[in-house]
């Protein structure tokens, strides 16, 4: 079986389990506001800025209206660029503002998935003395995503040091155990967050993934039935359900799970992907390739989907085809970081440069 079955979280992370060897994350491309040669950070800040205010309005005021209306139209590149433009224009002036506009983009940048600009906007947050619970939550939130699992719990126990009220602390440190392996402690951070919040879907949910972790699946298919019963429009908990009744081979309702999971969030290419190798496992190569060529449209930055579809020409004898496929995985991966995933790819290249070699 190829070796990614998993996606990202319920703003949680793809973890480590007995399963670990089938399972891969999600590593995304995000723009940046780097200077370029001759430009200091001020100089972009202001451009980005300036760019489309008047001269006669205050730049900071309009930054944050701007970044608040691109928030509220749903585009948030745009709206963590302003974020970001925010920070870098009034850092030394107004260090609490900088510091809340970081915190501002780190919270999109969660929100699309970029965990790694996540931590280092919220690395900013805190380095201007932002020192609330909710920035180290979220800190800790996006390292759990990283699999970051030491880091995240010094930064979860910090959040609780500050607010012990805070259920979701409790609920993202049950997850940095459980990734730690310490399974017992992180039920208790569990209950504790379900008592603090008993109709809060995201904690059954988590509950949910710690379990799956454990490798206890009919408890984990409970708790992400019964977020799902609060809360129908969770596309992560119909991911990992779908991921979830994979492994207990039930193909045709994991389908169905991916299917709700994409029309929620129809801009997630892990979905697409783990749908096609669940579509794949019930022999349906044709659209196993439709969805690799989905996945490929909305996210041309992930590895898995071109090795997949590789692994389909493949089997129709475009070989040629297949290496350039490959190929791209590779360099992706090699990005990424993903060295599970790498590894996966060069056995398939080696194996299709034996088979050439063979059939010379």
């Amino acid at each position: 079986m190829p070796d990614l079955k998993v996606g990202r979280s319920l703003k949680e992370p793809a973890g480590t389990s007995s399963r670990d060897e089938e399972k891969v994350g999600k590593t995304m491309a995000t723009k940046s506001t780097t200077p370029s040669p001759g430009q200091n950070a001020q100089t972009v800040a202001e451009s980005a800025l300036g760019s489309v205010f008047p001269s006669s309005v205050s730049l900071v005021e309009q930054a944050i209206a701007d970044a608040q209306a691109f928030q509220a139209a749903g585009e948030i590149s745009a709206a963590i660029e302003k974020w970001r433009a925010l920070a870098i224009l009034v850092e030394g002036t107004d260090d609490t503002l900088a510091a809340r506009a970081w915190f501002q983009a780190g919270l999109l940048l969660s929100a699309a998935g970029k965990d790694t600009d996540a931590v280092a906007a919220y690395d900013n947050a805190i380095r201007l003395r932002l020192g609330d619970a909710a920035v180290y939550l979220h800190r800790g939130k996006a390292k759990n995503a990283l699999a970051q699992y030491e880091a995240a719990l010094a930064d979860l126990e910090q959040a609780l040091s500050l607010d012990a009220s805070v259920s979701a602390a409790y609920s993202a440190r049950g997850i940095a155990k459980s990734g730690l392996g310490q399974h017992e402690a992180a039920l208790a951070d569990h209950e504790v967050a379900l008592r603090l919040s008993p109709q809060c879907a995201e904690m059954y949910a988590n509950r949910g993934f710690s379990k799956m972790l454990q490798g206890d699946d009919a408890a984990a298919l409970a708790d992400f039935d019964a977020a799902l019963r609060l809360n129908p429009a969770m596309p992560m908990v119909y991911h990992y359900r779908g991921e979830l009744k994979f492994f207990l081979g039930q193909y045709e309702a994991s389908v169905a799970d991916y299917d709700e999971a994409i029309r929620l969030e129809p801009s997630n290419a892990v979905y697409y992907t783990n749908r096609g190798l669940t579509k794949d496992s019930l022999g349906k190569n044709d659209a196993a390739f439709a969805d690799y060529e989905e996945a490929i449209r909305v996210d041309a930055g992930l590895a898995q989907p071109y090795t997949y579809r590789a692994e389909e020409k493949l089997r129709w004898g475009r070989d040629a085809e297949a290496k350039v496929d490959l190929e791209i995985a590779l360099k992706l991966a090699l990005t990424a970081g993903d060295a599970m995933h790498q590894s996966y790819i060069e056995y398939k290249l080696k194996e299709l440069d034996e088979s050439g070699e063979g059939s010379n």
